[in-house]
């Protein structure tokens, strides 16, 4: 099977992304705007945007947005916005001006990036004034029906060989976990500073359909095939009817941090 390539990786799952995939708790939202007046006048750089469910977010709070996206058919999934412009391009590659951001912000994103490069370029495009917010949602384990669920994903990637496969050198699976969380405090980099860590509970409602639609949407599950068959009947006998509704809980995870100068 060819490989995709690293700006097509969610291609084949952006209609269940765009209709699936959990918002963020209003709770981090307004963290990440705290101490900003006037946020009609600002604007954030929403980078790996996907389908724009955090860019929508941000600019129903009154913010101009522009979403950053690589893959074009996450884009085309999108619900428009009026405040929110998609620009198809890469995280290190913005192509936007100097110092033009009150906010830069990656959603569930940051992990796919080439990290020295794109905070550069995040620190770049940031106002000496402005803040860069790193946001995930991983699922709470610590909630029963959230474990039983995870463990199902968990088995099925097993069983997958997956797609996911390094591009330029970029590391995945137990290198890039470490590579993140030794990169989460910015303790070694040059480009950011004061990084302050929040965490937040959240929950999303979903019946059967959104248990398979969220399934379906993940990097590292098959979409088709006997694993995502069996995936699909193990999750049917998680539930109790199709329309039953359940919660999927999730401990929102955000980080805070100011640019440096950059020396003259």
């Amino acid at each position: 099977m060819k490989q995709p390539s690293m700006t097509r990786l969610f291609s084949e799952v952006s209609l269940d992304y765009a209709k699936y995939r959990p918002s963020y708790p209003a709770e981090a939202i307004d963290k990440i705007l705290e101490g900003f007046e006037n946020l009609s006048q600002l604007m954030a750089v929403d980078v790996g945007a996907g389908t724009g469910i955090a860019s929508r977010q941000l600019a129903e709070r009154g913010l101009k947005v522009v979403a950053i996206e690589s893959d074009v058919a996450m884009i085309e999934k999108a619900t428009p916005h009026p405040r929110v412009e998609f620009r198809e391009t890469l995280a290190q590659t913005t192509n936007l001006p100097d110092k033009c951001a009150d906010i830069v912000t990656c959603f569930t994103a940051f992990h796919w990036f080439d990290f020295e490069r794109s905070l550069q370029e995040f620190r770049r495009v940031l106002k000496p004034s402005g803040r860069l917010a790193l946001i995930w949602n991983p699922w709470d384990t610590s909630d029963p029906f959230t474990r039983r669920y995870a463990g199902l994903i968990k088995k099925a990637s097993k069983q997958y060989r997956t797609k996911v496969t390094p591009y330029n050198n970029f590391p995945s699976g137990y290198i890039k976990y470490i590579r993140i969380n030794l990169c989460l405090p910015f303790g070694w980099n040059p480009y950011f500073r004061n990084v302050c860590y929040y965490q937040f509970a959240y929950f999303h409602a979903v019946n059967l359909a959104g248990l398979i639609g969220v399934a379906r949407s993940q990097s590292f599950v098959p979409g088709e095939g006997p694993v995502w068959e069996r995936l699909v009947g193990d999750l049917e006998n998680l539930v109790e009817s199709s329309e039953a509704i359940h919660h999927l809980a999730y401990k929102t995870k955000l980080l805070l941090a100011q640019p440096r100068l950059r020396k003259v």
